[in-house]
């Protein structure tokens, strides 16, 4: 029982690392992402799916183990389990496992939270160039427009730019 107590252990220890490591990846990729540095943002793309797909594959291995710890247990095993069992026994062999859930499901809180906000940067940068683009293709000049009796907006038709002459 000891050893795959310590196994699972080391899983959960690789993990912890792994989400340490994609952390450091999405601070990394904030920064690329206020900065517009492209090869930056490709590099910690390619690397947080390394991270990613190296903790989907230990997640077969920590069931396994899950099993041989509570043979009769369906679902996953979560803190709230691992308390039930430790509080009608020795909660000894139990604590280190427990103090690594707590901070595995502490780090994964704060990736949601880093992911969350560089969604939010990204999607003002993508915002932002489609309304450039939108501008420029529309052709928004500084003059105000004239609005027709139905409500349709009359530009002017000669027109700088660029795309007036390829439409």
């Amino acid at each position: 029982m000891e050893d795959i107590i310590r196994a699972l252990e080391d899983i959960l220890r690789n993990d912890m690392e792994r989400h340490d490591e994609l952390i450091c990846c999405l601070e990394l990729e904030r920064q690329a992402l206020v900065e517009a540095n492209l090869d930056a943002i490709m590099k910690m793309a390619c690397r947080k799916q390394a991270l990613a797909q190296a903790i989907m594959e230990s997640i077969p291995h920590v069931d396994v183990l899950w099993q041989k710890v509570f043979p009769g247990k369906k679902t996953k095993v979560s803190i709230r389990h691992i308390d039930k069992v430790v509080s009608g026994g020795d909660p000894g062999i139990f604590r280190t496992i427990r103090q690594s859930l707590v901070e595995l499901n502490h780090l994964k809180d704060k990736v949601r939270e880093l992911t969350s906000a560089n969604r939010a940067i990204a999607e003002d940068c993508l915002m932002f160039v489609r309304d450039l683009f939108s501008s420029i293709m529309v052709g928004d000049s500084a003059d105000p427009p004239t609005y027709g009796r139905s409500g349709q907006v009359y530009r002017r038709a000669d027109s700088n730019l660029l795309m007036h002459q390829e439409v």
